[in-house]
């Protein structure tokens, strides 16, 4: 599997230049758990400008994360923390 073997080898490479971090983006995969030591907290700022377009953009955004967090707890995952 030559992609599998690209991605040990350059998680390697990461490890021997005394990698401090990295994030796999996405969620909480099962995959993460195996390899971080510890749970670090992400904050993800989202602004946006207060005309009408955007403002309705926003909106439809909140709505979409709300039925995410609400399918999360549905399905037993733990919601997202939201700072507010």
């Amino acid at each position: 599997e030559p992609g599998r073997i690209l991605c040990i080898d350059s998680l390697l490479e990461l490890y021997r230049s005394d990698l401090v971090a990295l994030d796999y983006m996405r969620g909480d995969e099962s995959y993460k758990k195996r390899f971080a030591k510890e749970s670090r907290r992400v904050y993800r700022l989202r602004v946006s400008a207060p005309s009408l377009s955007n403002r309705f953009s926003h909106q439809l955004w909140t709505k979409q994360f709300e039925l995410k967090q609400w399918l999360r707890k549905q399905t037993g995952r733990t919601p997202l923390h939201v700072a507010s």
